[in-house]
């Protein structure tokens, strides 16, 4: 969602349809939240150019345009992500006061000679800003009027206090707001695993559908735009999303993303990425005790295979081996880097990666190339970038130029 054009009618009414709808079990709610399930209103009644005035005239500045566009359709908001939950409006908006002495803290830390200008830029925040949290799970919520955009936007600075971090900057008050949503998401999504298969809305079948065509796109080529589409719908805690945006990553296609470990559900576990992060632990030299992949009691199922692989990958025998035209482009190619031509061994797998084939929704390359010993030297970065651009699993596409 582009936070420069928010229909905010629009955006709050799909949020709290679907809000209510995940609460439609919910076991002794709050009067509030009752009430808020049967209107289909996670908000409150608008407010006018009055209210909005008064305020700015108490606060003694102009507010940010997306907050002030927020307030015209609802003046507050209830559950804005999942710890924060009550939202100020004009009546409860005011200067945060700073009761915790938190500034003396953050201020001590952040004015140090040696940090940078953006760090030291946020010196005075708890005593300038507009705090928006009126409950809360121990998080404050902050406007910055000395942090603003061309746009005259306020950035946003969330902090919780059970959450050792810095305070989270979000550049408005509506890319705060999309945010929320997107983690209210993917709390009701579920984690990898263990997914809630019943929340499902018309912002689930958007996203998924982004994922289907993602997946197209990545199969015929076109990496980037798949990674956008990924990155997308991985914040909404999409199915396959993450997993699928992990397999771009580790072949060179998009850099800051966080390494996912395999779970026994994913469709290339036990040939590609359970593989992967047996070579990875190798590599390390970290010691493969507390393995979890290997651990009977919280994998019972794919411990043993786990170890074997981990136990191979140790001795230096472990090789990729998928099977079909793939498979055997992959043998003949394993044989001539064995013998240091690794060139040649390129040209085999480039000329073959036509005919790998995906095996399932979640995998869209043969990243279990990078575990093999063998063949992991021959797949240079230019390389595995020529790989992610190439059509593949029956997609057609047009064939980058030879690297």
């Amino acid at each position: 969602m582009d936070t420069d054009t928010v229909d905010w009618q629009h955006f709050l009414t799909r949020w709290s349809a679907e809000w209510a709808d995940a609460r439609r079990d919910e076991v002794d709610p709050s009067p509030e939240d009752e009430e808020a399930c049967r209107e289909g209103w996670l908000g409150y009644a608008p407010a006018d150019g009055a209210d909005i005035a008064a305020l700015e005239e108490r606060l003694g500045c102009e507010l940010p345009p997306s907050y002030c566009e927020f307030l015209q359709v609802s003046n507050g908001w209830r559950h804005a992500g999942g710890f924060v939950w009550e939202l100020a409006g004009t009546e409860d908006a005011h200067w945060h006061e700073d009761a915790h002495h938190l500034g003396e803290t953050f201020d001590a830390v952040w004015g140090e000679e040696d940090n940078p200008p953006q760090v030291r830029a946020q010196v005075g925040l708890w005593a300038r800003a507009l705090q928006l949290h009126v409950d809360s799970d121990a998080t404050c919520l902050l406007l910055d009027p000395a942090d603003v955009g061309p746009d005259g936007e306020w950035a946003v600075r969330e902090w919780a206090g059970w959450h050792a971090a810095e305070p989270r900057r979000y550049p408005s008050f509506a890319a705060y707001m999309i945010a929320m949503h997107q983690q209210f998401h993917r709390m009701e999504a579920g984690d990898r695993g263990q997914r809630n298969t019943d929340f499902v809305n018309e912002t689930t079948r958007e996203q998924d559908a982004a994922v289907g065509r993602a997946r197209t796109l990545a199969l015929r080529g076109d990496y980037a735009e798949a990674a956008c589409l990924l990155t997308e719908a991985g914040k909404y805690g999409r199915p396959h999303a993450a997993e699928l945006l992990d397999q771009i990553a580790r072949l060179g296609g998009m850099s800051g993303v966080r390494r996912l470990p395999p779970l026994p559900g994913e469709s290339a576990f036990l040939s590609d990425l359970l593989p992967l992060a047996a070579a990875e632990l190798t590599d390390s030299g970290r010691g493969a005790d507390a393995w979890l992949p290997a651990d009977p009691e919280v994998f019972p199922g794919t411990a043993p295979a786990a170890a074997d692989i981990l136990r191979r990958m140790n001795e230096g025998t472990w090789r990729y081996a998928p099977g079909g035209a793939w498979g055997e482009a992959v043998d003949e190619a394993r044989e001539k880097a064995r013998r240091g031509e690794t060139d040649t061994a390129w040209r085999i797998l480039r000329a073959a990666i036509p005919r790998w084939e995906s095996l399932g929704p979640d995998h869209i390359a043969p990243v279990g190339l990078l575990a093999d010993p063998v063949l992991a030297v021959v797949l240079t970065p230019e390389r595995r970038l020529e790989l992610l651009a190439t059509p593949r699993g029956e997609e057609p596409g047009r064939t980058p130029a030879p690297n």
